[in-house]
């Protein structure tokens, strides 16, 4: 007896169990694909991202006299409050399933600034101008949640403005840069799609420089504390 064998130019004909297992086959492949994007845009790391930052600032100077001349020696520290605002641009790699490190490039502005009291002869004020930081940051993540540490390479600006009412050739302004590094502690979630939303705390010491004022040697210094909250989204 011999088996009866299809024809190689005729088409298959499916029996009712195979075309159950086909279909079946189908749907879970459907299924699955968007799980599996759904997965990768969920996870807080990975990809380039684009976020808004505001916040809490304060610029801290702090002046040192050697003395030796009409100064006396000392030392002196003042601060002032303001808001941060800016923006941040980084990239991300995810080294595991629960780890990931990342670089990123920000450039800030601040409402800090202090004056002296008005005076009949001139007001000085010095203003905290653009701050710009690029540097690298690693975490680990779990449920969508991120926290990581960051540091690099900080250069900050320092405005200052003359007044005078009774003076007017006396008015001016002018600004000066000072590079330094930062250090930072930040917290991450996943919103819904692509969003994020972090807080971070970050400090930063810019390179101070001296000078000498009636032969006594100064040092100036300064250092800022940030805390921040931003919004961003991935591509």
């Amino acid at each position: 007896m011999h088996e009866s064998r299809p024809h190689p130019g005729t088409a298959r004909i499916y029996r009712g169990s195979d075309m159950r297992i086909a279909i079946m086959g189908l749907a879970l492949c459907v299924v699955a694909a968007p799980a599996a994007a759904q997965g990768a845009l969920e996870t807080p790391a990975g990809g380039v991202r684009l976020e808004l930052v505001a916040g809490w600032d304060r610029p801290v100077l702090r002046l040192q006299s050697a003395g030796g001349g009409t100064v006396d020696a000392g030392e002196v520290t003042g601060g002032q409050t303001g808001i941060s605002y800016g923006g941040e641009i980084g990239y991300d790699v995810a080294t595991s399933s629960a780890t990931f490190v990342g670089g990123y490039a920000g450039l800030s502005g601040s409402t800090a600034a202090a004056c002296t009291a008005p005076s009949s002869i001139a007001r000085y004020c010095v203003h905290a101008g653009r701050n710009l930081t690029l540097g690298l940051r690693a975490g680990v993540m779990s449920h969508g949640v991120a926290f990581y540490a960051q540091g690099g390479w900080s250069n900050g600006q320092i405005k200052d403005e003359r007044t005078s009412a009774l003076f007017p050739a006396l008015n001016g302004k002018g600004s000066d840069t000072l590079d330094g590094f930062h250090v930072g502690l930040g917290l991450q979630a996943r919103l819904p799609g692509r969003a994020y939303a972090k807080i971070e705390y970050q400090f930063t010491n810019y390179n101070g420089f001296e000078f000498n004022l009636d032969g006594s040697p100064i040092k100036l210094d300064f250092d800022r504390h940030q805390i921040s909250g931003g919004l961003g989204v991935r591509f």
